[in-house]
């Protein structure tokens, strides 16, 4: 990850775990991670599971399991619901608080706001939303 983070233009993380849980020597910055964003939704794949409301896998051994997004901005049931909001990625550690990378579409144009550093879910959301509302 270190080499392609290098690769897409990320000057100032350093990446330790692959899922991405507080480490010592792991870091990044909101440009970086922005830098990231913008390179994985030009994946069509990428974009398409952003978005994703809910989807069921079957496992070919049997069973299977049903995953939903908890992102409440894609919830119409949500105090924070946005049409507007194509799909995002959210992330809790100690040291970051939590966060949120959201992907808009508000007049053919694609918008990434991300917030760091909130003190819970709902936090996190209201700010998305307080950041989404200011753009004209």
């Amino acid at each position: 990850m270190n080499q392609t983070a290098k690769e897409i233009g990320m000057t100032d993380s350093r990446f330790e775990t692959p899922d991405g849980w507080d480490s010592k020597n792991q870091y990044t910055t909101t440009a970086d991670l922005l830098t990231l964003t913008k390179y994985a939704i030009k994946n069509p794949s990428i974009k398409k599971i952003i978005s994703i409301k809910e989807t069921k896998v079957t496992f070919a051994a049997g069973g299977s399991i049903t995953w939903k997004n908890h992102i409440k901005l894609i919830d119409p049931k949500s105090p924070y619901y946005c049409k507007d909001f194509v799909g995002g990625k959210t992330g809790t550690t100690d040291s970051a608080g939590y966060c949120l990378i959201s992907v808009f579409e508000k007049n053919s144009k694609e918008y990434i706001i991300i917030v760091t550093g909130c003190k819970d879910d709902n936090s996190r959301c209201a700010a998305t939303l307080d950041l989404y509302g200011r753009i004209k």
